[in-house]
């Protein structure tokens, strides 16, 4: 296994790791906001009970006769407590009787009489409560208070006193009696009116709509970081990738010039010590086959030297792969290039009922125009191969910021992937009629430019040669 595959492996379970620690965190920051709200909607709760026990508090610790508490000593121990709160934030309450009539409306000076009936924002929370439950739970006897305002309070102290049931300080000796008698001094329907049933508080809940809210923002801020710094994880990946693919890359490309400078010196030395001698027997032998009269001698003859013109040739495409010139940039019109190899090819193509489709922008390019021609030829030429009969293949280009890429495509049978890798590799070929060393000189002389070539292919579609990274003439 390379390594590039390790990394490649490696890479992917970091990745994997990474997205499930983001989703983790994501999971723990929901879970925790929840608590948290939990936490001020418990809070909220202890709000209402702390509030519940200061007006049963206030109630009872009032001056009773019988039943009877003093309203305005009441209301002003209400306002005192609305204003005084700042834990307990009450912002309004209302005391109602069993008919649902208000005997007692107290609020803050900045709402509305009808507050009642109005509605609020989500910041304001109305709580409807039985005093008689409130009472029970804060361990509190002797039936639902009875509100009386100061006028009521005299006529009945004037009626008891009468009867000598008062101490000193106006309040009454035996409360049973008192109440008794109250009662029947005053009427049942002072009592329906009077007697508080049910309370009604409008509570500001908006520290802790505030506390949930500010909790839920830095959540989400935090969720936001963390993506980050997972997408920026997995850039530094991609870019680390990217950074060892081009490593190897260049890695081949060093061994690949070593490579090309030890076949030149090679090379060199072939054409010195066998091309000479290989041209004396070509001579020779040809010689032989047209001064015999001999049938099978000058059969064997021709043989010998179409052998040699066969080894000449392959030396020869050896020869050229290995002693590449240095390119010679110029200016060439690109449309009228591809037209040129087209017809050079128009032979090939009308044995096999090919068309060849040059769609590319009618623009000026900028390279070697011999070596281009080469590299075209060498292109279209496989693709003529490849095609069956009526097939079609296609040139087109695409436009960049500062270069054009060209693509050519044909309809053929496609290559293999498993010899895709080696295709441009010397002497790598899947025909035996080839030398195998076409498509690297293609690879070489796009490199010697400072392009790039690749391939797409698939079996069923064909397969697209694109050369990228070509400049062009920009229009004035």
């Amino acid at each position: 296994m390379s390594i590039y595959k390790i990394f490649k492996k490696k890479e992917f379970i970091l990745t994997i790791l990474m997205f499930a620690l983001l989703v983790f965190f994501s999971y723990w920051q929901i879970i925790d906001h929840l608590r948290h709200r939990n936490e001020q909607k418990q809070a909220i709760l202890f709000l209402q009970n702390d509030i519940n026990a200061a007006v049963v508090g206030i109630l009872n610790s009032q001056p009773r006769f019988g039943q009877i508490v003093i309203l305005d000593s009441v209301k002003g121990k209400l306002d005192q407590l609305m204003k005084a709160g700042k834990g307990l934030k009450l912002k309004g309450i209302i005391f109602f009787n069993s008919n649902n009539e208000i005997i007692l409306n107290e609020k803050s000076d900045n709402f509305s009489k009808n507050w009642s009936h109005e509605k609020y924002s989500n910041d304001f929370l109305k709580v409807y409560v039985l005093y008689s439950a409130i009472a029970e739970e804060a361990g509190v006897s002797g039936g639902n208070p009875v509100l009386g305002d100061q006028q009521t309070i005299m006529s009945v102290i004037n009626l008891v006193s009468s009867s000598g049931n008062l101490e000193s300080n106006n309040m009454p000796k035996n409360g049973q009696q008192i109440s008794k008698q109250i009662k029947g001094l005053l009427s049942e329907n002072f009592f329906k009116k009077k007697t508080v049933n049910k309370i009604v508080y409008l509570i500001d809940i908006s520290y802790f709509r505030k506390a949930i809210f500010k909790d839920l923002i830095l959540r989400i801020t935090s969720l936001i970081f963390a993506t980050i710094a997972f997408i920026a994880f997995c850039y530094s990946l991609f870019s680390m990738n990217k950074s060892m693919k081009l490593k190897i890359l260049l890695s081949k490309e060093q061994a690949q010039n070593e490579y090309l400078k030890e076949m030149h010196l090679i090379a060199a030395g072939l054409a010195h010590d066998i091309k000479n001698p290989l041209n004396i027997v070509r001579g020779g032998t040809q010689t032989i086959a047209e001064s015999t009269t001999k049938v099978e001698v000058k059969r064997k003859a021709e043989i010998i030297v179409d052998e040699v013109d066969r080894i000449n040739s392959r030396l020869n495409k050896f020869l050229s792969f290995s002693n590449l010139k240095a390119v010679n940039i110029s200016t060439f019109n690109l449309k009228s290039l591809i037209s040129e190899i087209s017809t050079i090819l128009q032979v090939d193509c009308e044995d096999k009922d090919i068309e060849i489709l040059n769609n590319v922008d009618n623009i000026s390019i900028l390279g070697d125009r011999e070596a281009f021609t080469q590299i075209i030829f060498n292109l279209l030429h496989n693709a003529t191969k490849a095609v069956s009969s009526k097939g079609k293949i296609q040139i087109y280009t695409l436009k960049n910021n500062d270069s054009i890429d060209i693509y050519i495509n044909d309809n053929g049978r496609g290559i293999p992937k498993d010899i895709e890798e080696d295709i441009f590799k010397p002497y790598f070929s899947s025909s035996r009629e080839s030398t195998g060393l076409g498509l690297a000189i293609v690879r070489h002389l796009c490199f010697s430019h400072g392009w790039e070539i690749n391939l797409k292919t698939d079996e069923k579609n064909g397969t697209t040669f694109f050369i990228k990274g070509i400049q062009y003439e920009k229009e004035i």
